[in-house]
């Protein structure tokens, strides 16, 4: 699954991963808001008081402005909220 990035008509936006397209709307896994903070933008689980993190959430199309890609950094953030596993930081080699 890929992550992605949708807008909503309400001007929410959400990064998720899409497990299903059906000609109504998207299936979303693990669906996050994107929120600003003083230091960038920050994850919130989507109604944290629902069971949506389990089961996830159908998002009718017609409520969906756009969807895209989202960048290296938010989508590193996103998976490591989402794993697991807490994987170490890559290794680098200096020459």
């Amino acid at each position: 699954m890929e992550v992605k990035v949708i807008r909503l008509v309400s001007g929410e936006e959400i990064i998720t991963f899409i497990s299903k397209k059906t000609d109504d709307g998207y299936q979303l896994d693990n669906p996050c808001f994107i929120v600003p903070t003083e230091n960038g933008v920050g994850l919130m689980e989507l109604m944290p008081y629902t069971k949506i993190s389990e089961n996830g959430v159908f998002i009718k199309t017609e409520s969906i402005v756009f969807i895209t890609e989202a960048v290296a950094g938010l989508e590193d953030q996103y998976k490591k909220v989402n794993s697991k596993i807490d994987l170490p930081p890559e290794k680098q080699i200096i020459l």
